[in-house]
Parts: C-alpha cells; structure tokens; sequence
C-alpha cells in the first residue's frame, strides 16, 4: 500500500506495527501517515482499489480482505525523514517472505521459508522480526544470510535469536 501510495501523492509515514510473534503470520497491519488535506481522497480511492485487488487475489482463501482509512486529525508526532521512509518502503518491498522451496523428494511439503511476523515503526526505530525455516542448514543458512544482507546495506543491524538446527 505504501509503495502505491508513494506514486500517487506525497506523505510522511509516522508509525508501522503488525503482529505480535515472529513465529506466525500476521492478522492485521497499522499504519499512520500524514497526508495534506487535499490529498484525503486519493488514499481512500487507492485503498478502496487495494481491497478489490487483494480480495479478487487472495479469493478461496483470504477474500475478506480489507483496507481501512481513517482520519485521526493532525498530528504532533515527528514524521519519519524521507529518506528513512524510502528505506522502510524499499526494505518491505525487497524482504523475502514465505514458501521460498518446496521439498523435491516429499510432495506438498515446504522445505524452506520465512515470514515477517513482527514489525514496528516509531519515532526512534524500525524493527522486524522473522521466523526462517528450513529442513536443510545450508538453505537456513542462506536466506538468513539474504536477510542480514538487505538489513545491513540499508544501515540495520541483523541479529539471529532462537535459531534451531535443521533437521536433515
């Protein structure tokens, strides 16, 4: 949504949080940002737009999808520095999350993936935090070293907690 939004008209982004556990996958995604006031109606049209497509995408499985704006009045936060903003959006375009190989010798089963199970924006910081899972180390070993790689050249730093060997 950010990304779309960014194409449509100018905001500062204020504050992020989805999810509660690393470990599962989110039910709901907040975010505030500050639009002008002439801009109000472009971002509930993108995200009227947003729901139809999420719904028509995710139908079977997810299609009560919804995508909600609402006006909290002016803020008298500090807003996210631009430049941060486009880090925050470039990360979460870029992050790789889900199924990212399914096992070739056991059909159906997933053998590698990740989700982003928690993620926060405030004043003072960006933070995620993922569940990377796989039966194979070498496959762990890789897309934890994806994530430390995106994490760090965008200036973050990248910690592995509770990690579990494989079970090859």
């Amino acid at each position: 949504f950010l990304y779309n939004l960014k194409k449509e008209t100018s905001f500062c982004l204020l504050h992020l949080e989805v999810g509660q556990k690393d470990n599962a996958i989110p039910r709901e995604a907040f975010a505030e940002i500050l639009v002008a006031k002439e801009d109000l109606e472009a971002v509930k049209a993108l995200a009227a737009s947003m729901e139809k497509a999420f719904r028509s995408e995710y139908a079977g499985t997810d299609e009560g999808i919804t995508v909600v704006t609402e006006e909290l009045g002016t803020a008298g936060e500090k807003v996210l520095h631009p430049t941060s903003c486009e880090k925050v959006i470039f990360y979460l375009m870029n992050v790789i999350s889900g199924v990212v190989k399914m096992s070739g010798t056991i059909e159906n089963l997933v053998e590698t993936s990740t989700n982003m199970g928690v993620m926060k924006l405030t004043e003072d910081e960006f933070t995620t935090a993922s569940s990377v899972r796989s039966s194979v180390g070498t496959a762990k070993d890789l897309l934890s070293d994806k994530l430390a790689y995106l994490t760090e050249f965008l200036g973050g730093e990248y910690e592995v907690k509770g990690a579990y060997p494989a079970w090859e």
